[in-house]
């Protein structure tokens, strides 16, 4: 189960290698644990890694959806829940988030801000 330890606000930033954070298949390598990061600009929770899914439903080819960033369009495979390890005042809790996009292109999971204040 993924452990939220480490965050930090993404969007358009580039990493040491010069690619966008989320796209640096480089960086990734340097991880030694599933690392989730807060992004204040992504629309919905995205994940890379089917493994970190409780629950999947892959998308038949006419569902999946594409979506276009800065400089990439990626295409959602499917979409389910991921169980998170976190702390809350000291206290390891686990949260269920659901809808969480499938993505194969990214090198990064991402949290949406916006998806936590609906």
């Amino acid at each position: 189960m993924p452990y939220l330890e480490h965050y930090i606000t993404v969007g358009d930033v580039k990493c040491k290698h010069g690619s966008l954070y989320i796209f640096c298949r480089r960086c990734k390598e340097c991880w030694t644990k599933p690392i989730w990061l807060l992004d204040s600009s992504a629309l919905s929770h995205f994940c890379f890694d089917l493994n970190d899914f409780i629950e999947y439903q892959k998308y038949k080819p006419y569902e999946r959806t594409l979506v276009t960033t800065a400089t990439h369009t990626i295409y959602m495979k499917g979409k389910g829940a991921v169980l998170l390890k976190h702390k809350v005042n000291s206290k390891t809790v686990r949260t269920c988030l659901e809808h969480v996009l499938y993505v194969l292109q990214i090198a990064t999971r991402l949290l949406s801000i916006g998806q936590f204040l609906l």
